[in-house]
């Protein structure tokens, strides 16, 4: 038997998307926009990494790579 806490919050995981329960509650999210946001979570996790630990060179690496892909235009709109 599951602990209450597992019983009320979990996932399934199919080919259209993630599906989360808490307390009863589905929230359904399609699978391409949960990769997103998990990506999302795990970039902005390692920066909280970094600060609590006063590790600043991961983020001035990023910021420095991002800096170069704008400033050689890489996010160009598409004029058309």
């Amino acid at each position: 038997m599951l602990p209450r806490y597992l019983q009320s919050n979990f996932f399934t995981l199919s080919s259209f998307g993630v599906t989360h329960f808490l307390n009863g509650k589905p929230e359904f999210s399609e699978l391409e926009q949960w990769k997103r946001e998990v990506g999302f979570f795990v970039v902005l996790r390692g920066v909280a990494q970094s600060l609590s630990c006063g590790n600043v060179e991961p983020l001035y690496t990023h910021f420095c790579t991002f800096h170069g892909l704008l400033k050689g235009n890489q996010f160009t709109a598409n004029a058309d």
